[in-house]
């Protein structure tokens, strides 16, 4: 009967380490569908990334960035940003999104935006940050900007009268712009 028992608690073992493996793999699966860059480190060395993370990163594999510093990724002139945004999860347990400048793999300069959690995985605590490239967004806002200013300045240093018509020469009422 102790063999018995024996051979019982050896099979639950390893059903439980299949399990446990199972689980992992879908966990990782689970990470890898999500459809943002996902970035896992402890103390600033890298454990994993999802494929939209190493896309944004500018790596091939996993294998290229795995346990490299964060901080090989991230402009010079945003590394004590990082270093404070990692200090205040540490504090805080999370981190709002914030704006930083990353070098990437292939030369590339790109605008993201992160946030980041503490989390504990297999007792250890790690950072997970999730972060979204914001570059032509920023870009486009840029734009933007840089034209209401053009476009303001046409009123504001213009001496004579400006009208604003619609596509067929119409002058509605109400576009009807006068510098005073």
């Amino acid at each position: 009967m102790k063999k018995d028992k024996k051979f019982r608690s050896i099979s639950n073992m390893r059903e439980c380490i299949l399990f446990l493996r199972q689980e992992n793999m879908t966990y990782r699966d689970l990470i890898a569908s999500i459809p943002q860059p996902i970035l896992i480190h402890q103390k600033k060395k890298i454990l994993y990334a999802n494929k939209l993370a190493l896309d944004t990163l500018g790596v091939k594999s996993l294998e290229d960035i795995i346990c490299r510093s964060v901080f090989d990724f991230i402009s010079a002139d945003y590394n004590q940003v990082l270093i404070d945004r990692i200090n205040e999860v540490y504090d805080d347990g999370d981190l709002d999104w914030h704006e930083i400048e990353i070098d990437r793999a292939d030369g590339d300069k790109a605008l993201v935006e992160l946030a980041c959690q503490i989390t504990n995985i297999s007792g250890d605590e790690v950072i997970i940050t999730v972060f979204k490239d914001i570059t032509e967004r920023k870009e486009i806002e840029n734009s933007i900007k840089e034209n209401k200013e053009r476009f303001q300045s046409l009123f504001e240093y213009n001496p004579d009268s400006v009208f604003a018509s619609d596509s067929d020469g119409n002058l509605p009422q109400l576009t009807l712009l006068h510098k005073s």
